[in-house]
């Protein structure tokens, strides 16, 4: 008789036998019996002898979770994926009532559920059923492990700031530790966090990361005498990624040929296609090696096309690129179809991107198929093309929604900023070839200032919540600026310096966590912070008209070109500009910033001016009077272009003219329109003028400063924060219920971000975040350079004025370098007082300068004007006539009087 069916009659006998209930003991015998059956049959008997423990008091619930454990094992093998999930909860059920106790069984239980929903590609249900592993044991093994893993996920989520977070806190629970499975757990960390940095584009860290990875593998080596195959090439593997992001080829392709004879040795000869033939094919197409990248792609493809794989799909990507290196277009387009047909759960036509893992890659997909038809119609014109490749571009923009919301770390979120760039550059160039207006309009709208417009709604849905929540919310954000400046103050590769990250990182998860659990339990913050509401052209158009607004003009930038779009009430003009506009744009902020180089290059300065506004406004015939404009990434002051080279005529004289982050941002900040101050309060005005600065701050003090908030105050009744009253606390606590806030004092960018300096303190951007809703109409930072800041491609210019737009102030004027202290409060005080006489806020900033140039001819220097500008809502500030009416009230009041005294004179 078959030795496998005597085995299997034996079970049978078993499981007749435990219909008398069995023990606890005979039960994990009969378990370890069973392994050695087919899965199926497995199963089947596994199943009899659960269902034969539930009716059995003697079985402990740790008996009936090791059953479970096993059959979600077996049903996981067998694609039952019903079962596997069905079981899975099941033994964390039974092994949950050890909690207090923690034994394996329950770390396994729980480590079972989170592994079977990574595969399932479920991440979120993932990631929590890691951080149950992580609650229910004592072992710091597994929970490094599991914080591992979780890095894993948010690897192919794009979100790599919070992959190093969780990295960092991964490593608090294996280093300094000398056995040999903690010391590879940290090598696995620091490979990981190569992994992060070279995403992130930090490849020197990358490497120091990798190195270090090396040198805990080996160490581990040393005591274990197991040699990992896989760990230990991926790492060289993954220092190949990094020499070749370094352009050091050389260097990248020794580790990509040492990783190549490590999976061989060890028999990972199935990573080789991925890890090593995909990567070498990268190399030789930058080495212009592109017969031995056809070579080595099609050898890659050949060994994974057996099924669907994101794998296959990142091979085919790359071979489209070494494919129009070589001009072979169709080729491309045809291996980025393979590649979009290889995505495993991809449905392109149900547009189903929310359940695909690795949205990275499917991002590049999309993005490299759309310029491939863009190429191919700029060869063939054929319309077709055209309208495919329009269409694929929309398809990476909302693939990019759904990765901005998976991203908690601003840093992965300004990095797919930057990465964004050339799709919109592609997305605008289609849309211009095909007169396609309002999808431009779109692109142009959404190539900028996202994160801030989302800041923005972030900030309005908070309003919603109930001051506690607002009060936790600003206290998580109180400690991560006060980890951070820790931060700044030790030593890199200090123990205290490692011990602060780890801090920061927990805390970052926490207020993750806490914004997470928001969004669950309140549906209208979530809908306010989440609503995708996009403005499109015509409803910008209708706001043109209403605010009587000649014309928006928006514009990208891009490497060989610039893109032009005017938007008027009624018409449009969208046109491409060749050349590359940013040498000039730079020469000119250059000599607009410098007054010496004004005095001796006057002419020059001219020229340059005027050859800026060909390029820039004359093409787009613009009319004279109200426009607001949008420049890419950086504020450019158009005031000063010329319409003339040989003498100064400059455009303030013909303009009044506002800046944008984006139309949709402008449209978004001026939704819930600030309130003046109630008639009986009669503050409406803030005047903040420190006047004399603190020593530990190192500024000037600004004496000239005080006579000019003075004279402002006379205009516009309000209150004053004066010399030691202008502190920050008293400033952060009130000027969020201001009509009008001045403020008068010196700015700075840092490594730290941009920062304005009070009587006693630096007021940092990652600070202006207040608790209370915000009424204020229009804030005035007269201060040094407070339009400066990091350039993020793709999104602007971290800024102090940034950050107070970010907060629903709709109108700013901002600087965008030093000022002379003279000039600035001349035209402050004449823009007041025109905003006093009811003009709108672009008019009356535009009158102020025309006055300043008319009244001495050594003003028309653009330096002592044009640094200034106004950002945002245009609108005359909302006065109150409650003077009017109370004056009426006094009048009624006195005749009413008059005539009571009268009729009690004439009683008898």
């Amino acid at each position: 008789m078959n030795k496998r069916l005597l085995t299997f009659i034996g079970f049978i006998i078993s499981g007749q036998l435990f219909a008398q209930c069995p023990t606890d003991l005979s039960v994990a015998e009969s378990i370890k019996k069973f392994a050695i059956l087919p899965p199926d049959q497995t199963i089947t008997q596994l199943e009899k002898l659960y269902k034969t423990t539930l009716t059995c008091k003697n079985i402990q619930d740790s008996t009936r979770g090791n059953l479970c454990n096993n059959l979600t094992y077996y049903s996981y093998i067998k694609n039952k994926a019903d079962k596997a999930l069905l079981y899975s909860k099941l033994s964390l059920k039974y092994w949950e009532t050890y909690v207090k106790q923690k034994p394996l069984g329950l770390t396994y239980a729980a480590y079972g559920a989170a592994a079977y929903h990574h595969l399932l590609l479920s991440y979120s249900e993932a990631i929590r059923y890691y951080r149950l592993t992580i609650q229910y044991t004592n072992d710091p093994y597994w929970k490094g492990y599991s914080l591992k893993l979780i890095s894993d996920l948010e690897l192919e989520l794009g979100d790599y700031e919070g992959m190093l977070n969780t990295l960092n806190k991964a490593e608090s629970f294996a280093e300094n530790n000398s056995q040999s499975h903690l010391l590879q757990l940290m090598s696995q960390i620091y490979n990981s966090k190569g992994i992060a940095y070279s995403r992130l584009e930090n490849e020197k860290k990358a490497i120091e990361s990798l190195q270090i990875a090396q040198n805990f593998y080996q160490k581990s080596f040393q005591i274990s005498k197991t040699d990992e195959g896989e760990l230990k090439g991926n790492i060289h593997a993954n220092m190949g990624i990094s020499y070749y992001n370094l352009k050091d080829f050389q260097k990248s392709e020794k580790n990509f040929k040492k990783a190549e004879q490590i999976f061989i040795q060890y028999k990972f000869n199935h990573l080789i296609p991925m890890r090593i033939h995909n990567n070498m094919g990268l190399l030789y197409t930058a080495f212009h090696h592109y017969k031995e990248a056809d070579l080595i792609f099609d050898k890659a493809i050949n060994a994974l096309k057996n099924k669907k794989s994101v794998e296959l799909s990142r091979v085919y990507l790359n071979y489209a690129t070494n494919l129009r290196e070589e001009n072979k277009i169709d080729s491309a387009i045809s291996n980025l179809e393979k590649a979009i047909e290889a995505f495993p759960l991809l449905d392109i036509k149900k547009q189903n991107f929310s359940i695909i893992r690795s949205k990275r890659t499917l991002f590049y997909i999309l993005r490299d198929y759309g310029k491939s038809l863009l190429i191919a119609y700029q060869k063939t014109n054929k319309p077709e093309l055209l309208s495919r490749s329009v269409q694929y571009f929309s398809y990476a923009d909302l693939l990019l929604n759904l990765m901005r919301q998976e991203h908690q770390g601003g840093q992965s979120r300004s990095f797919w900023r930057e990465h964004s760039r050339s799709l919109y550059e592609s997305a605008i160039e289609a849309c211009l070839l095909a007169e396609n207006t309002q999808k431009g309009f779109y692109f142009f709208e959404k190539s900028r200032a996202i994160l801030l417009l989302d800041n923005l709604k972030e900030h309005n849905a908070r309003q919603l919540l109930s001051a506690s929540e607002q009060q936790k919310e600003k206290k998580y954000q109180e400690q991560i600026f006060e980890l951070q400046t820790q931060l700044e103050k030790k030593p890199e590769n200090s123990a205290e310096y490692k011990e602060i990250v780890r801090n920061l990182s927990a805390v970052n998860e926490a207020f993750n966590d806490f914004k997470k659990d928001l969004e669950k339990r309140f549906p209208a913050y979530y809908a306010a912070k989440y609503n995708e509401d996009f403005k499109d052209l015509a409803t910008f158009q209708q706001w043109l008209r209403t605010n009587q607004h000649q014309a928006f003009i928006t514009y990208f930038v891009g490497d060989s070109a610039t893109y032009a779009l005017k938007v008027s009430p009624e018409i449009t003009r969208f046109i491409k500009i060749a050349g590359n506009q940013q040498n000039l744009t730079t020469q000119f902020l250059n000599f607009c910033s410098n007054i010496d180089s004004l005095n001796k290059n006057f002419t020059a300065f001219l020229s340059l001016s005027n050859q800026l506004y060909n390029n820039l406004i004359k093409p787009l015939e613009v009319p004279e009077g109200r426009i607001s404009i949008s420049y890419d990434d950086h504020f450019l002051p158009f005031e000063a272009l010329s319409l003339s080279a040989q003498k100064n005529n400059f455009l303030v004289e013909h303009y009044a003219i506002s800046y944008a982050y984006s139309a949709n941002f402008l449209l978004k900040s001026i939704e819930k329109k600030n309130q003046p101050a109630a008639w009986f309060n009669n503050i409406s005005f803030l005047g903040v003028a420190p006047v004399h600065f603190a020593k530990s701050l190192s500024v000037d003090d600004l004496p000239l400063s005080a006579g000019s908030i003075l004279a402002i105050e006379k205009t516009f009744n309000g209150s004053l924060l004066m010399k030691n009253e202008a502190n920050k606390q008293l400033f952060m606590q009130q000027f969020p219920d201001y009509q009008l806030v001045q403020l008068y004092t010196h700015a700075d960018t840092t490594q730290k971000g941009p920062v304005f300096y009070l009587q006693d303190a630096p007021v940092f951007l990652s600070e202006i975040n207040p608790v209370q809703a915000v009424k204020t109409e229009m804030i005035v930072l007269s201060a040094c350079k407070t339009g400066l800041g990091k350039n993020i491609k793709g999104e602007g210019i971290f800024s102090l004025s940034r950050g107070f737009s970010a907060i629903g102030i709709p109108s700013l004027i901002t600087t965008l370098w030093s000022v002379d202290e003279k000039s600035t409060y001349t035209i402050t005080e004449l823009f007041y007082k025109n905003l006093k006489a009811g003009m709108p806020k672009d008019i009356a900033l535009q009158k102020a300068k025309q006055t300043f140039i008319q009244a001495d001819n050594r003003n028309i220097l653009p330096v002592l004007w044009a640094s200034s500008i106004l950002i945002g809502d245009t609108s005359p500030v909302e006065q109150s006539d409650w003077w009017f009416i109370g004056l009426l009230i006094i009048i009624l009041s006195g005749g009413g009087l008059f005539l009571y005294l009268r009729q009690q004179k004439q009683k008898p």
